[in-house]
């Protein structure tokens, strides 16, 4: 519906390293609003990356779902946010719950 939320049918598993750094977002955790997908990516390693791009046909994908993706598109995922605030730097996964909950995969059984 065009909001960013995304519908969890069990235990969802998802990647906080961002898919263009490989690394925990280091600036905000961003998604656009029409992704069907919880992970994010950095925001300024995603304009920069796009800003330095030659090929125009590629710039402003989203580099999960392929979707276009703008940065007037763009949103702050706060609860991803929180995710990597409350988490250690050595977790990679976590676990989401149908009731929003969530678990480090693995690393740690928190849950939150």
């Amino acid at each position: 519906d065009g909001t960013g939320d995304v519908e969890c049918v069990g235990d969802e598993q998802l990647a906080l390293r961002c898919p263009i750094t490989l690394a925990r977002p280091t600036s905000v955790p961003v998604r656009g609003h029409l992704c069907c997908h919880l992970r994010c990516m950095d925001l300024e390693a995603y304009l920069v990356s796009n800003w330095r791009m030659r090929a125009f046909n590629t710039r402003w994908r989203c580099p999960i779902c392929s979707i276009e993706l703008q940065p007037a598109d763009l949103f702050v995922d706060e609860y991803v946010q929180h995710i990597l605030a409350t988490t250690g730097s050595e977790i990679d996964n976590v676990l989401i719950s149908l009731d929003g909950s969530w678990r480090a995969e693995a690393s740690s059984s928190a849950t939150v």
